[in-house]
This record gives C-alpha cells, structure tokens and sequence, in this order.
C-alpha cells in the first residue's frame, strides 16, 4: 500500500471541513445571539428572541444540524468501504476529513453553557 493514494489537495481538505467549520460558527453565533437578545441564558424552550433574524439564524443551524447527523455517519461509513479500494482511496481521505470534522464538531457543540444545549435539544 503506498500512502500517497490517501493524499488529497489542500482545496479538497479545506471543502471537507467546510461544513464542521460553518456549522461551529452558526452554532455559536446562535449560542451568542440568543444570550444577547433574552439578557440571560434560556430556562425553556419558549424563551426565544421575537425577531425574524433569530427565527432565520435558529432554523439555518438547525438545517445544518440536520445535514450533519444524516451524512457524517453516512460519509464515515463510505470512507471506510472505499478505502479498501486503492483507485478510490483520496475520495476516502477525504470522506474521512469531513466525518472526523463532523465529529469534532459534534464534540465541540457540548462546550455551550449547560442551559444553551438544554434549550437546543428541547
């Protein structure tokens, strides 16, 4: 096996982490939005900016959320198939860089306040 089959450019490795990295800034800008626009951290699920720019920042991250938890596995699954293959091994480099940025994002997701993930999960 020659470890050059499993190189990708910089350009793929910077595709494949675009979504965990664009994710992670429309999470915490969530995370900041609804702290500034209550004056507190959340206690319920109702307690919510009344303004169109939150609803629209809440549903973006939500839809990305949503994207992530359905192609992360998926993508991690097709990396590990794939790199058996040697002709489709960079595909799997780069299915690999994108789940384990998912992952990582997921991951990093739990470091909002406590009160935050409560009222994201609700």
């Amino acid at each position: 096996m020659n470890l050059t089959e499993f190189r990708v450019s910089r350009t793929a490795a910077i595709l494949a982490l675009a979504y965990p990295l664009t994710f992670l800034a429309l999470y915490f800008t969530l995370l900041f939005h609804l702290r500034l626009g209550l004056g507190r951290w959340p206690i319920h699920i109702s307690d919510n900016p009344r303004t169109p720019l939150f609803h629209a920042h809440e549903v973006a991250a939500g839809f990305l959320f949503a994207f992530g938890a359905i192609f992360v596995p998926i993508s991690g699954a097709f990396a590990i198939a794939l790199a058996g293959a040697p002709r489709a091994r960079r595909v799997a480099t780069w299915l690999a860089i994108f789940t384990g940025g998912g992952l990582v994002a997921y991951a990093a997701m739990h470091l909002a306040p406590k009160s935050f993930m409560m009222w994201w999960w609700d």
